[in-house]
């Protein structure tokens, strides 16, 4: 089947990307690019065109994730694929957030794509990839729980509820109860939480 104009520029802006990436490490999976990092973590960059029925059809974003296994197995969000994608990552973000070209940035899949491209690549040589390393093992995030209070793209509840199911994963048993605990008593707009919450802590047998 033929490629759109799209498909074609949507191609142009990965090939910088491509370049930059394969010698940090990354593989290249249709859309999307892999990293695995210490305790079996994989880093994500993932390349999100507008849906036809969106406003944002004809551009595209570059989203950040890191898959973290031992999130993913204990919640039934486990990947199955060859391909890991943000949407099976824990920590997330946009990278115009992170390289700060604002919260929320789409690129046109025009004849400004190959240009585009090499922008996006110098973002995340200089942003994003350094992002995604501040979570390069289970320790490290956290670490980053510790000095920030919550993770990104989550809220402090949801965030300390990740940071146990790690220190359970690493036989933190103690640190582990303790952040179960202060996940169920954290407020959190979901009214649900603490009993989700209480339900993992039961498959954790803590």
């Amino acid at each position: 089947m033929p490629s759109t104009r799209w498909q074609l520029a949507l191609r142009e802006s990965q090939a910088p990307v491509t370049r930059a990436l394969k010698s940090l490490g990354f593989k290249k999976i249709g859309n999307y690019y892999n990293r695995t990092v210490q305790d079996g973590l994989v880093q994500v960059v993932g390349f999100q065109s507008g849906q036809a029925v969106s406003i944002f059809h004809g551009n595209l974003t570059v989203n950040l994730g890191v898959y973290v296994p031992c999130i993913a197995e204990i919640e039934g969000n486990a990947t199955t694929g060859r391909c890991i994608t943000d949407a099976h990552c824990e920590i997330r973000s946009r990278l115009s957030s992170v390289a700060n070209l604002g919260r929320d940035k789409w690129w046109p899949l025009d004849e400004s794509a190959s240009q585009s491209g090499q922008l996006i690549a110098n973002a995340l040589l200089s942003y994003g990839v350094p992002f995604l390393d501040q979570y390069a093992s289970n320790s490290a995030i956290v670490d980053r729980f510790n000095r920030d209070g919550a993770l990104p793209f989550h809220n402090s509840a949801r965030s300390m509820l990740a940071i146990a199911i790690i220190q359970w994963s690493v036989g933190a048993t103690n640190e582990s109860l303790s952040m179960f605990e202060k996940a169920c008593m954290e407020p959190s707009n979901n009214s649900r939480f603490p009993e989700y919450v209480k339900k993992i802590k039961q498959q954790c047998h803590v």
